[in-house]
């Protein structure tokens, strides 16, 4: 327990740094939340729930030129236990709140690039022997993320490093198409993404690692369509996901059941407000 409430002291405390750090005059703040409904909580293409969850997080941003720092937190809720044999970071059949994250993170965006680069703790609330995540899961990692220039096709490859648990390397890439469909009234994507385990599978030598995968590779490819509404302030979002499973691990959906492919729906509610304006 000594070294969970470490762990994310730790976290915490690179949170804080980031948010007291002075600020110039010229400083945009930005706060912001989100909360979302999912049919399936499915990460790194592992589900992580036997049904449906309630998301939420907030967050806050300073802009100083070129350079955005942020910082904020993030939780999962399971809302349904998803029926026999269900496998979920809850435990079995539960109905409970899961996992709670911390995160900061530093941006530069300078045209045509944006590149971020953070930090963020994963802390875990199962209660039971299959529970997909307990506490002993509670873990950190680095991470950076770049998106290229808005072409037709919008490219953009994330790094995952575990420096705790898996010790090892996650990377996902994704290209974002944009369809033209309502323009002046919501925008319509269509998102293809691919994610491998570069470090992060089961290590046969050492069972106390975490992984997310049965073997190094592609884990996963994935097609989504996503729709969002902007209304000053708020967003609306609706996103159909499907994804097809190539590792034991993503195809692992239950205790007792494998499947090749998954579909689950999301709609949300993101909402910012700009605090400050450069002078």
């Amino acid at each position: 327990m000594e070294a969970r409430r470490l762990r994310f002291g730790v976290a915490a405390a690179v949170c804080c740094l980031v948010m007291a750090r002075p600020h110039p005059a010229a400083a945009q703040v930005v706060l912001g939340g989100d909360l979302d409904w999912n049919g399936n909580y499915v990460w790194r293409g592992l589900v992580r729930s036997g049904g449906q969850v309630l998301q939420g997080g907030a967050y806050a941003q300073f802009a100083l030129g070129a350079v955005t720092l942020a910082a904020g937190g993030w939780t999962n809720l399971q809302l349904s236990g998803g029926g026999p044999g269900a496998w979920n970071d809850g435990g079995a059949g539960q109905h409970a709140f899961t996992e709670a994250d911390a995160w900061a993170e530093m941006r530069w965006a300078t045209e045509p690039v944006d590149l971020r680069l953070g930090v963020v703790h994963y802390e875990y609330h199962g209660r039971d022997s299959v529970a997909r995540r307990t506490a002993s899961d509670d873990t950190q990692e680095l991470y950076a993320r770049l998106t290229g220039p808005r072409l037709p096709l919008t490219p953009t490859v994330a790094v995952w490093w575990d420096v705790n648990r898996a010790k090892g390397g996650f990377v996902e890439g994704s290209l974002t198409a944009p369809l033209p469909l309502v323009p002046m009234f919501a925008n319509l994507d269509v998102i293809a993404t691919a994610g491998a385990s570069l470090g992060q599978e089961r290590n046969p030598a050492d069972a106390s690692e975490t992984f997310v995968a049965e073997r190094r590779g592609v884990t996963y490819v994935g097609l989504a369509l996503a729709a969002n509404l902007a209304a000053g302030p708020v967003t609306a979002r609706m996103t159909l996901h499907a994804q097809l499973n190539l590792d034991d691990a993503t195809r692992q959906v239950s205790l007792t059941r494998l499947s090749r492919h998954l579909v689950w729906l999301g709609v949300g509610l993101g909402h910012a407000r700009r605090m400050g304006r450069g002078r």
